[in-house]
């Protein structure tokens, strides 16, 4: 069951010039030591950068409601010839029923992500989400 959907867009320019070895840049504490390690291994980093800071950003909309995080509690993780995954390690324990489908994508100019956190075994957040009402559709 879904529990919640989040989806988010982002310039790749405002990623320019981050890197590995950028800790004195604002944005550097923005991300985990794996995801600088794989961001800046690409010919491209900004994109990348750009497209995992769309990651955290949806995960934090698709548990609004559910569980309250910031985009430094979300890590993604490069899985070669798959897609991301997500997790938050640091609310593992309140999300143990939340999986996540995640997506990502950019072109020259934008990367954009989209998160699907799901319900395991039809489980349900201790947070008061019921099932919808059941309805017929003609």
């Amino acid at each position: 069951m879904i529990v919640g959907l989040g989806i988010d867009c982002e310039e790749i320019s405002r990623w320019e010039g981050l890197s590995h070895t950028s800790s004195t840049d604002s944005r550097f504490a923005l991300f985990t030591e794996s995801e600088h390690r794989y961001c800046s291994s690409n010919a491209h980093p900004a994109q990348h950068y750009a497209g995992r800071w769309c990651l955290k950003e949806a995960t934090v909309k698709a548990l609004a409601g559910v569980v309250a995080i910031t985009t430094r509690d979300v890590e993604v993780e490069h899985i070669p010839n798959e897609n991301p995954r997500v997790t938050v390690p640091s609310k593992a324990k309140a999300l143990s029923e939340i999986s996540f489908m995640a997506s990502v994508t950019h072109s020259e100019l934008t990367a954009a992500a989209v998160v699907i956190a799901l319900a395991r075994r039809g489980g349900l957040p201790e947070r008061g989400l019921s099932s919808p009402p059941e309805r017929e559709y003609a």
